[in-house]
């Protein structure tokens, strides 16, 4: 064994980067820890440090990586094994009832989050995540449609998604039912109100026009009609 550690530890320090490369992708994160995390920071090819991307999986290591990396693609590809780890840290705290509030934050891609939450079971964490898409429009309807929890989904759209220009979307393939109906009613109600205004609008436009008429048979029947269209709480 121990052979084997020194000759990788040399074929870590090799000139050639394609034998770095490979002397890291035969080593294990727990024995070669401090020489992965040394590549990682310090190997001077994006492809040896590449290499140790999914070698390490403390969130520590990562951040201290991310805050030297030099190359822009592997710097997002490192972000993103960071996001990655904290949604399995915010979900394992979910599993074991405790706060997932930190872990959260942590997470900075959006699509990141998404995934978090359709995987997540319990209403504060989806609606933390809810909270967190509300300037990301498309990705909280996504989150929205593929909640096959009722009480949640009906909660997120609620506080956080209301929006006429969703209905068709939530119709056509929201997993929730009720969310479904919930939206189906509203438009209805929307519908119904708008024909309303419409009567009562016309109403009074020929109201407007028999004022000074002195048929007033007619507007004592568009009066009536007046009544009876307008809500209880309004008067003539």
């Amino acid at each position: 064994m121990w052979l084997e550690k020194t000759l990788l530890k040399r074929r870590a320090a090799h000139r050639d980067a394609a034998v770095r490369r490979e002397a890291v992708d035969a080593m294990n994160a727990v024995d070669f820890h401090d020489l992965l995390l040394e590549l990682a920071l310090n190997d001077p090819e994006p492809a040896v440090r590449r290499a140790v991307l999914n070698k390490l999986g403390d969130p520590a290591d990562l951040e201290a990586w991310r805050s030297r990396e030099p190359d822009p693609e592997l710097k997002r590809d490192l972000e993103r094994r960071l996001d990655l780890i904290y949604s399995e840290k915010a979900l394992a705290a979910e599993m074991a009832e405790g706060d997932p509030g930190d872990e959260l934050d942590r997470i900075e891609d959006p699509e990141v989050l998404l995934e978090t939450a359709l995987r997540a079971t319990s209403a504060n964490l989806i609606l933390s995540v809810g909270a967190k898409l509300s300037l990301h429009e498309e990705l909280l309807l996504r989150l929205l449609c593929n909640l096959p929890q009722d009480d949640i989904a009906l909660e997120l759209y609620r506080k956080f998604g209301e929006k006429e220009s969703w209905e068709d979307e939530i119709l056509c393939s929201a997993r929730s039912a009720s969310l479904r109906e919930a939206v189906a009613a509203a438009r209805a109600r929307k519908r119904q109100d708008a024909e309303r205004a419409a009567r009562e609008t016309a109403l009074v436009e020929r109201a407007e026009q028999l004022a000074d008429d002195p048929d007033a048979e007619e507007f004592e029947t568009v009066a009536r009609q007046w009544r009876e269209a307008a809500p209880a709480d309004e008067e003539l």
